[in-house]
């Protein structure tokens, strides 16, 4: 076959499992990239088939570049061609910071080491028409992208990003260079251009949102809007492998609480769970993790709804014996248990995820049985400074066991993977016991 005839790519690369966004598929890469840190740019594509995007697998390139004609073939007409059956979404590639003297590093060096270069703008500004998204992967661990946008400001951009001659900078690369085009001045113009947009948010980019005339403000800490769609895991075919999954990567930072959602699409046996965030599980509702439409209401991936919540377990009290934290540190606590009913209650066919920091997980399923709303009015109720269900733990070392009676006598608590205290998979009835020694078959 000629080459002018070639359609596809004859390169095929190895891909990522399948993900429901392009930025979610970008964000895996950028985490396989991350996890390497061995100083060279990495780079690769974002491929979508029937609503699935996929990241060809991070290819190495130098210490300051990375060419993606390694990844997937060129046309006659300078167009990456696409591995047949998919179409190309996106490129991505790595940043590594510039090396300087201590005294040149300041809040505008560490921008441009976190931020695109002159000639990257330049060939997602030039090529939108072939790889519509940009992805960068920066030092600092946060993901940015860039959609060029056609708009008048771009294209006249254009002609200051780029070189007239191979080996000699353009306008804005020179000032760049030279520092009389700072990089802050540089991400105001980019940002009225096209579309900016920080995809996972990192030491210097400090929040997932797109980025406007006033992105210093956008960036600010403390600033907890949520207005872009949450970022989501791989595909899988079942609800409990998809918890199974975040719960393994939550037990490599088991004293930390995490907590997320998991999505069933509408028509498929599909399932994703939201990216795990680190938070207070008080704190966690749907408006810290989807953005609000005009009137308000969170706003769930399009063709998909919420099926699940997870969690994971809390520190363990000080003032509480070893045995009694065993069990409480691998259980829901009072206020876990009531945001976890609360939740349940308010979105209908949402299960309850409770990922035990020594490996243990349970499934609470709510029945919104009368039982269960004495539980929810026993621990919403606060007498003094406590609630009243945590009074009547005291003692916890001779009540615990009762509290977990009572929470599954509420609903339907089931243990899904065993631990040293979950002992035995299945239901939990009025006989379970912690540490209990499983039958011998």
């Amino acid at each position: 076959m000629s080459t002018s005839a070639q359609t596809a790519s004859v390169l095929i690369p190895p891909l990522s499992p399948a993900f429901i966004s392009a930025d979610d598929a970008a964000v895996y890469a950028h985490e396989l990239i991350a996890a390497i840190k061995n100083g060279i740019v990495y780079g690769g594509f974002i491929l979508a088939r029937q609503n699935r995007y996929y990241a060809t697998l991070p290819h190495a390139g130098s210490s300051t570049s990375f060419d993606p004609a390694d990844v997937l073939s060129l046309s006659d007409d300078g167009l990456f061609l696409p591995i047949r059956g998919y179409t190309i979404e996106g490129m991505y590639h790595s940043n590594t910071s510039i090396q300087r003297m201590p005294w040149q590093v300041h809040e505008e060096s560490e921008l441009q080491d976190n931020f695109f270069s002159i000639h990257d703008l330049n060939q997602a500004i030039r090529y939108k028409h072939n790889y519509p998204r940009f992805y960068l992967s920066c030092p600092d661990k946060c993901v940015l992208s860039y959609v060029a946008s056609g708009s008048d400001l771009e294209k006249a951009l254009l002609p200051l990003l780029s070189r007239k001659l191979a080996l000699y900078p353009g306008t804005f690369e020179r000032a760049y260079d030279l520092g009389s085009l700072m990089p802050s001045d540089l991400i105001g113009l980019i940002c009225l251009a096209g579309e900016l947009s920080i995809v996972l948010a990192g030491a210097h980019w400090d929040r997932r949102t797109r980025l406007g005339a006033n992105w210093k403000a956008d960036q600010q800490k403390g600033r907890t809007s949520v207005d872009k769609p949450a970022l989501c895991s791989s595909v899988y075919s079942d609800v409990v492998d998809a918890v199974k999954a975040v719960h393994q990567a939550m037990l490599l930072r088991k004293h930390t609480q995490f907590a997320g959602f998991v999505l069933k699409q509408l028509d498929a046996d599909v399932y994703v769970y939201t990216r795990a965030l680190e938070t207070p599980f008080f704190e966690f509702d749907w408006d810290v993790v989807f953005p609000k439409d005009p009137s308000g209401v969170p706003v769930v991936p399009e063709g998909y709804r919420i099926v699940g919540v997870y969690l994971s377990g809390e520190e363990p009290d000080a003032l509480l014996h070893d045995t009694t934290n065993e069990l409480f540190g691998d259980f829901f606590s009072p206020s876990a248990l009531l945001t976890s009913l609360l939740l349940a209650r308010a979105t209908p066919g949402c299960d309850v995820f409770f990922c035990a920091r020594e490996g243990g997980l349970l499934r609470y399923q709510s029945d919104a049985t009368e039982s269960e709303t004495e539980l929810v009015t026993l621990i919403n109720r606060t007498h003094t400074t406590v609630s009243d269900i945590e009074a009547r733990l005291f003692p916890y070392d001779r009540n615990a066991q009762s509290y977990v009676h009572r929470v599954a006598e509420a609903g339907k608590l089931e243990v899904i993977t065993t631990d040293e205290v979950w002992t035995q998979e299945g239901r939990i009835g009025p006989d379970w016991a912690p540490f209990a020694v499983s039958p011998t078959l």
